[in-house]
């Protein structure tokens, strides 16, 4: 494993040339004796706010052009985000931006909710032309940029004078009986469109993000930072030869559904909360019974839905616990504290 090629681009992923030049960007975990060290310390911690606030810039800009540009047909069109700029666990040059746009045409219920008023219209179809729409607008605003429209749930634009690339996704709200019970938008989901199959699947983004958020603050960041240290080792997997295909969505839930008793069992340090981390990924491995009933954070399907998905978390262990071995061949005379994540 190339640690060296991995912990630069780290590096560049936190803080890019142009960052050290002008404001002599500087971190605590740079002066750390050890490679492994310094990666594994570097993964936990969030991207710079200067960087994801340019990234919420991104998304604010291709709103604003959508929204101009479909008033005429959708009017009271609603806009929302979602993915891992949104719920604050993404990594530098690896995490779009996924921007929701909502249909003001009709939108689903949960049964036993009825709808008085149904939809005289095909919603496949009108989430179809919604995304037709989306897609010849921001071709016309952004010129210079690549519109992508081969996606089955998104068209993707980026390239000329966006700084990343970002996702538009067509969509519809789906009120679920906790949103009408409760009246908060926590509950609410939303269907996206796939149009090569031309059905829609259900998610609920902003519980997802709810719940991210809730256990992150329950358990003092240690939430955010596993994700990011896995999302950073899937990231850089190919420096080692290898492509490891576990969404985010996955690797979030997999944090999410991390046990607290492992999380204050035998903790002095990081590489404490990173061996029960290894614990708990090697049971779920082991324990096909767990394997088979864990569930996504928002609990719309389970996370091993597909049979290949266990060879792919197997592969990001693998990589994990190669780094932590290292990590901990650095540290045997305890350098690597909490004081390094402050």
């Amino acid at each position: 494993m190339n640690i060296e090629k991995r912990y630069e681009r780290l590096l560049k992923r936190r803080a890019p040339d142009d960052d050290r030049t002008f404001y002599r960007f500087d971190e605590a975990y740079e002066k750390v004796q050890g490679v492994y060290t310094k990666y594994i310390l570097g993964a936990l911690r969030p991207v710079n706010q200067k960087y994801t606030q340019k990234l919420i810039d991104q998304g604010d800009r291709i709103e604003n052009q959508l929204k101009d540009g479909l008033k005429d047909e959708y009017p009271d069109v609603n806009f929302r985000r979602q993915g891992s700029v949104s719920n604050l666990t993404h990594i530098k040059y690896s995490s779009d931006v996924d921007v929701l746009v909502i249909t003001d045409k009709f939108h689903s219920v949960e049964n036993p909710q009825t709808i008085t008023d149904p939809y005289k219209g095909n919603p496949n179809v009108d989430l179809l032309n919604l995304r037709n729409l989306c897609k010849k607008h921001l071709e016309g605003a952004f010129p210079a940029a690549t519109v992508d429209d081969t996606g089955s749930t998104a068209v993707s634009i980026n390239g000329g004078s966006l700084y990343c690339k970002v996702d538009v996704v067509s969509s519809n709200w789906f009120n679920s009986k906790d949103y009408v019970m409760y009246n908060q938008e926590i509950y609410r989901g939303v269907e996206v469109l796939n149009k090569n199959e031309m059905i829609r699947n259900k998610n609920f983004p902003f519980l997802f993000n709810y719940r991210i958020d809730m256990k992150d603050k329950q358990l003092n960041g240690t939430t955010r930072m596993l994700i990011r240290l896995l999302k950073t080792i899937r990231a850089d997997s190919d420096e080692n030869n290898v492509s490891i295909d576990f969404s985010s969505f996955d690797i979030c839930s997999i944090i999410y559904r991390y046990p607290e008793s492992l999380l204050v069992s035998n903790i002095r340090s990081p590489l404490d909360i990173i061996r029960n981390l290894i614990i708990w990924m090697e049971s779920i491995i082991f324990d096909t019974i767990k394997q088979n009933n864990l569930q996504v954070v928002d609990d719309s399907r389970k996370i091993f839905d597909k049979h290949n998905k266990i060879d792919e978390f197997k592969k990001l262990l693998s990589e994990l616990k190669y780094i932590y071995d290292e990590t901990c061949k650095e540290n045997r005379f305890g350098i690597i504290t909490e004081a390094h994540l402050s």
